[in-house]
């Protein structure tokens, strides 16, 4: 079921038409309107590098449509298995998923979890990716070269996530924050970490404005995801005072 100006992924092919009640039409851009993720991670960290916490993941758009569609016809469980990522669903519980039904809404996906071995402890530091397992794990453009234009939705991803360290460490050091963006608007790739007493905030908003490049602009992407990789693959370095 789609909601209100929200078209199948199959309907999108750049420019739609506007029927208006009298008869007349208009062309209209079908990606004016974004889809989006966006996850929020609130987590405690203890000193033996155990992990616990929540995550929220909100879908809206043509995103919230592919979800419940892959929703339906199959179990929680299997569900849960394909969205979760792999290296939390031995440590996930009280899975839950709100508007399931409404297509009118935003799509919610919620549970907890609590993870073991979160984070390498050497000594009286503490190392750690800044996303912890939301960080991109590959990129999805690994050829050299490509042939043929690059299909995709337009989108904003956005993930936050709010941790609180173990008592007595502080940041270290953390990775810098950056600005990236595409040529002519197209994209763009925010990151940036906040740390105040033994609290550690780390934000990215990752945007791209256009559903299709050439094969020309291949090596383009390709290098902006690369950079995204990099960052968040970069640690934070927390160390006992």
């Amino acid at each position: 079921m789609s909601a209100l100006n929200v078209l199948p992924a199959r309907a999108y092919n750049g420019q739609g038409r506007m029927i208006k009640p009298e008869g007349t039409s208009t062309e209209i851009n079908l990606y004016n309107n974004h889809s989006g993720q966006n996850y929020l991670l609130r987590g405690e960290l203890t000193a033996d590098g155990v992990l616990t916490g929540s995550i929220s993941h909100k879908y809206t758009g043509l995103e919230a449509l592919e979800a419940r569609k892959s929703i339906e016809g199959q179990s929680l469980e299997n569900y849960t298995n394909a969205i979760v990522p792999q290296e939390l669903l031995d440590y996930t519980h009280n899975f839950k998923i709100e508007n399931k039904e409404d297509s009118e809404e935003f799509l919610l996906e919620t549970y907890d979890f609590e993870i073991p071995q979160a984070v390498s402890v050497v000594g009286d530091k503490m190392y750690m990716a800044p996303l912890l397992f939301l960080k991109l794990g590959e990129n999805p453009y690994n050829r050299e070269t490509r042939s043929y234009p690059v299909d995709q939705e337009t989108f904003v991803h956005a993930i936050s996530v709010n941790l609180k360290l173990p008592e007595g460490y502080t940041v270290e050091t953390a990775p810098e924050a950056v600005k990236m963006a595409l040529p002519n608007g197209l994209g763009t790739y925010f990151f940036t970490t906040t740390s105040s007493g033994n609290l550690l905030n780390v934000m990215v908003r990752f945007t791209l404005n256009k559903p299709q490049f050439p094969a020309e602009d291949y090596a383009v992407i390709k290098d902006f995801y690369n950079q995204r990789l990099i960052k968040e693959n970069e640690k934070v370095v927390l160390v006992k005072t």
